[in-house]
């Protein structure tokens, strides 16, 4: 190696070496060591220089999640309508609880969404339960149709209900 500093330790883009030398410039220069030697050690460090910090972003640690947002959401909504039980209770509480919200608790459906100056204007359709728009839909079969009636009926929301806050 040469004995000009500025080639012992290269500057990378985004170096804190100018600054840094300017610095050491203005310091004492009765001091032991040259004002470009030290500028270029403490150029080195890990701390004294921004491109050696790692990046803001970085992968959040712990187990990756389970559901995607649409389903978390559903959970997080069945979570906060059962009066946030805890895990193990909702996870018993589940096949319970999904018989009634689906049959019998109607939920508004977003339609359109508009901004009109500084607000935002949601209109949304009449409530319905997620049985009774599975039977409007033409995608399902007649035979499934049936089959869904047929469970409708022996359905009891004050059974279900009951059943609910039992447990």
């Amino acid at each position: 190696m040469g004995t000009n500093p500025k080639h012992e330790y290269p500057a990378t883009a985004g170096s804190c070496v100018p600054a840094i030398s300017a610095w050491a410039a203005s310091s004492d220069p009765k001091s032991s060591m040259s004002s470009a030697r030290s500028a270029a050690i403490i150029a080195s460090t890990p701390s004294a220089c921004s491109a050696n910090r790692p990046a803001p972003h970085r992968k959040r640690p712990g187990p990756k999640p389970l559901y995607d947002g649409a389903v978390a959401a559903v959970f997080k909504a069945l979570w906060l309508a059962t009066d946030q039980l805890c895990s193990k209770r909702l996870k018993a509480v589940l096949p319970l609880w999904l018989p009634y919200c689906v049959v019998f608790c109607p939920s508004m459906k977003l339609v359109s969404k508009k901004r009109v100056k500084a607000r935002l204007v949601k209109k949304h359709d009449p409530p319905h339960t997620p049985y009774e728009r599975l039977l409007a839909t033409p995608q399902v079969s007649k035979d499934k149709k049936r089959q869904l009636r047929e469970r409708f009926a022996q359905l009891n929301p004050f059974e279900l209900k009951k059943n609910i806050e039992r447990n």
